[in-house]
């Protein structure tokens, strides 16, 4: 099953301020898992492994962020293989990513190192900074500007940054599915065990879960969702003035949508070709660095919607 993040429709959101909700994530990054077990009439479910190559692969191309002057690039890999059921017949996806994330403390204007074309033309590709600075790369995913960074951001695998900026690595077992993720335990208050006199948003006494304004809905997508400036979805905003500012209801959720196969699968034709969506709702430890957790507000909720085409191969 190979799964490809779609070019719009992403959104990562982290922490309790507001200020990193809204990331899109680099579209066009691609994942091999395999699938087992299945029958002809997809009624028996399938089980879920891989990649491939276990522990140690990329998950996908770094993700550059860049929020209230914190630019962070955060590059993720398995630990262990993945694994989760697919269920074909009803299109209930629900997959668990061992992952690890290093977050890396950069700079405004180069977030994430980026994979561009040699000399300004050509197809010729290098990385332009990072630990492999010069050397040639292939393009694994792109994002709209960040900031003062100019142009898309055409990230790779083959351009990771250099490891001197990396200020913590997080575990992070991500769980996803095609139904309702959430809400979190604990979550009628104050959820993640943030603390005593850590705030659950940065409403500042205003209600959460106004329509979004500003920065936090610069356009809307074709299904007439707020777009954060930053390039993915703003889901719900503080009210009392500050609609400008996302943040988590108490109780929120996140929901992804089912498999769709555009062949049946007692087609004889092969490969099969889809969509779904995957959500996520969980909590995220402190990462240590001081200026990265009081920017995000950690620990705290985090969420992540990915829209992928899928394409079922044997």
């Amino acid at each position: 099953m190979r799964l490809v993040t779609a070019n719009a429709g992403t959104d990562f959101d982290l922490g309790w301020t507001g200020v990193m909700h809204g990331a899109r994530l680099p579209s066009g990054g691609a994942n091999v898992l395999c699938v087992d077990g299945c029958d002809a009439s997809g009624g028996t479910i399938c089980s879920v492994g891989g990649p491939p190559h276990g522990a140690g692969e990329g998950f996908a191309a770094p993700l550059p962020l860049l929020a209230a002057n914190v630019p962070l690039c955060l590059v993720g890999r398995f630990t262990a293989t993945a694994g989760g059921t697919v269920g074909l017949a009803t299109g209930e996806v629900h997959l668990t990513l061992p992952l690890e994330v290093d977050v890396h403390l950069t700079s405004p204007t180069a977030v994430c190192p980026r994979c561009r074309a040699q000399g300004g033309t050509g197809t010729n590709r290098i990385c332009d900074s990072g630990a492999h600075m010069g050397q040639p790369c292939t393009i694994d995913g792109v994002i709209p500007a960040l900031g003062v960074v100019a142009g898309e951001l055409q990230v790779s695998h083959n351009c990771p940054p250099s490891p001197t900026t990396r200020v913590m690595t997080v575990t992070l077992p991500l769980s996803l599915t095609t139904a309702v993720a959430g809400p979190l335990a604990g979550g009628a208050s104050l959820p993640c065990g943030s603390g005593v006199g850590v705030k659950d948003d940065n409403c500042q006494g205003s209600v959460c879960g106004s329509t979004c304004t500003g920065d936090a809905c610069v356009g809307l997508d074709a299904a007439g969702r707020c777009v954060d400036v930053k390039g993915g979805l703003s889901q719900t905003c503080c009210g009392g003035g500050h609609s400008d500012r996302p943040c988590f209801p108490l109780g929120f959720t996140r929901t992804g949508s089912g498999l769709v196969l555009t062949s049946l699968l007692t087609d004889s034709a092969w490969p099969k070709s889809g969509a779904m969506t995957l959500a996520a709702v969980y909590c995220q430890s402190a990462v240590g660095a001081v200026v990265v957790d009081a920017a995000a507000g950690l620990p705290g909720p985090a969420a992540v919607v990915l829209p992928l085409s899928v394409e079922l191969m044997r």
